[in-house]
């Protein structure tokens, strides 16, 4: 069954997922069935999922809930490694009438189509509303509301929020905006999804500092912008940026130093903001399934998303020492010739030194540093012998004496 824009989605949970179907059940006056919760086998609302109680086969997702055909993933994968988590989101929905009192408006240079003018309030409970002044000829009024979850239930934001209640805060903020300011024509399950940032928390970081400069030396994809700086918008936070211009980004930063101290010392945050271009590219089938609309969001993708966009930017490697490394090098299968260019290549990469090899090389040499999953930062090359490595799976780092 594919679900289109107006459709009223059966109340039918997934059997692969959830192992029991209920077709009788009444709706709530957002659309879901009442007591979701209730029907799905092995589920316990007085059970909270942690770090240690992974999330079982069976927990309310929304796409448990109203199945859809739409980004289906390819290979049905089981539930592994830490319960998804949220923090901002953006969706889109039709609007009618809306109350522009108190509302900030910007004069666009479009006149020439009609939209003159756009607008954008701050809502009370957190995140800001954003509308089109006029409407375009021939195309329907729509809104936008962003907001960062977790800072909708506390000013700290020290983790993000886990599937469930992060859809029950989103559906606040759409709430707030419907009873509010806007006339709201589109049903929340429904609403189009443009931004959606899972995140993924690692405690008791030493040497994060090592570990950045380490991550710098990764000769990624050309079309990836790499930075490393101390972001004043996250209170001068050390962060690592990787990711296109459009599209998405991943980044690494010091969640101790950006919640000022609120968050425990050695915290840091993996941040994979996904928008628009990625949730409904090839990426996104090959990893869970794409999302288009709320409905289309549930836990699987969610994880799957996070833990691709982690290795994909290549944060799963190890930042290692010079001893380290020529030990694993000269441990490996690769040919005398391979080995003696792989550890070239690395030593100049960490040194800023032109590697001059031709862009064959480098991507030969850059495949076999990824298939060996190390990195060498600049201060090894000073003789400091120490491994680091951040572990998805634990949230934690790994650091040994190489």
């Amino acid at each position: 069954m594919e679900l289109h824009a107006g459709d009223e989605p059966a109340p039918i949970v997934r059997a692969a997922l959830c192992g029991s179907v209920s077709h009788s059940q009444p709706n709530d006056s957002r659309g879901f069935p009442k007591s979701d919760n209730e029907s799905i086998v092995g589920y316990d609302a007085s059970q909270s999922v942690s770090e240690t109680d992974p999330l079982k086969p069976g927990s309310l997702t929304l796409a448990s809930v109203f199945p859809t055909n739409r980004g289906k993933t390819r290979h049905f994968l089981p539930f592994e490694g830490p319960p998804a988590r949220l923090d901002t989101v953006a969706i889109t929905f039709e609007i009618g009438d809306v109350e522009e009192t108190g509302a900030t408006m910007t004069t666009g240079s479009w006149q020439e189509v009609g939209q003159q003018t756009s607008w954008t309030r701050k809502l009370p409970g957190g995140g800001v509303f954003q509308w089109q002044g006029e409407n375009i000829v021939g195309t329907r009024r729509r809104g936008r509301v962003e907001a960062s979850l977790p800072k909708r239930i506390g000013d700290d934001n020290v983790e993000g929020l886990q599937l469930v209640p992060a859809l029950d805060v989103l559906e606040s903020v759409y709430s707030e905006v419907g009873a509010d300011f806007a006339d709201v024509q589109t049903r929340f399950q429904m609403c189009e999804v443009t931004r959606l940032d899972v995140v993924r928390d690692f405690d008791g970081v030493d040497s994060f500092p090592l570990w950045v400069s380490g991550q710098r030396t990764v000769n990624r994809d050309a079309r990836s912008i790499v930075s490393s700086f101390k972001s004043g918008e996250l209170n001068g936070a050390l962060t690592l940026g990787v990711g296109p211009r459009f599209g998405w980004r991943a980044t690494m930063y010091d969640k101790h130093r950006e919640s000022r101290g609120v968050a425990p010392e050695g915290r840091v945050r993996f941040e994979g903001r996904c928008r628009r271009e990625l949730m409904r590219s090839e990426w996104a089938k090959d990893n869970g399934g794409v999302v288009v609309q709320v409905v289309d969001i549930d836990e699987l993708k969610l994880r799957q998303w996070t833990r691709a966009l982690f290795v994909r930017v290549g944060y799963e490697r190890e930042v290692s020492s010079v001893t380290a490394i020529s030990d694993l090098v000269c441990r490996s299968q690769l040919s005398p010739t391979e080995k003696r260019g792989l550890l070239g290549y690395l030593w100049e990469r960490a040194s800023g030194v032109d590697f001059g090899g031709s862009p064959h090389t480098v991507r030969k040499y850059e495949r076999l540093a990824r298939s060996l999953g190390v990195t060498l930062p600049r201060e090894a090359l000073d003789g400091r012998d120490v491994r680091v490595r951040m572990d998805f799976e634990r949230g934690t780092e790994v650091a040994r004496a190489a």
